[in-house]
């Protein structure tokens, strides 16, 4: 990790603030042959596994405190748990040309029912929502660890907004499924745990001010 610290430190040198990305699409070559983010069982605790180390080594609880290395006024402005899922998914799982690994040479090209909730998309969008979510969980036990306040970490996703135009009338159901699955869902599957914890966050700060 000590080259990643080096990069934060230049950034910050030339006078911005990093937004660290956990995963930006690749994955080791053994979970995609596992069935990548199709197979949580093994896909959440790689992820977890790989993302508790980097945070636990970004975000040391030491002598000069956790707030001077990540939070808006830090070394390190954010964390992404995840760059555009829908993105990755899509080309992976449905698509097949994306990225270029052995799990997508010889894959038959998907059915249309890979955009349903039980085809390959829908199951590896649930899978990263789940992942992202036990990341959260564990920046802000990190907080709490830590000594910071809540929600001081802040926490997001990189999300690539497309815009559809149907070309007739014909297109527009067309459209308004892919809009849904690649505008919406993503945020619709991980928005109950963070109103959680930001309801939990305004609380604790009413308190404080009160």
């Amino acid at each position: 990790m000590a080259r990643y610290r080096q990069i934060i430190d230049m950034v910050n040198e030339a006078g911005m603030q990093p937004m660290l990305t956990l995963f930006h699409h690749s994955a080791p070559a053994w979970l995609a042959g596992q069935g990548g983010w199709t197979d949580p069982s093994a896909a959440i605790p790689a992820f977890y596994a790989f993302a508790e180390g980097v945070i636990d080594a970004l975000i040391p609880c030491g002598a000069s405190g956790a707030a001077k290395n990540v939070g808006p006024s830090a070394k390190l402005h954010s964390i992404v748990p995840f760059n555009e899922p829908h993105v990755f998914n899509l080309l992976t799982y449905c698509g097949g040309v994306w990225p270029s690994t052995a799990e997508n040479t010889n894959r038959p090209p998907s059915p249309p029912t890979c955009l349903s909730e039980w085809g390959l998309y829908g199951v590896a969008m649930k899978t990263m929502a789940e992942a992202h979510g036990a990341v959260y969980d564990k920046i802000r036990a990190t907080e709490a660890k830590c000594g910071m306040a809540k929600g001081a970490i802040p926490v997001g996703v990189a999300h690539h907004v497309p815009i559809y135009s149907a070309y007739s009338f014909l297109d527009e159901p067309a459209r308004k499924i892919l809009e849904w699955h690649t505008t919406f869902w993503f945020h619709d599957l991980i928005v109950d745990k963070v109103l959680i914890y930001a309801r939990g966050a305004h609380r604790a700060a009413r308190s404080r001010s009160s």
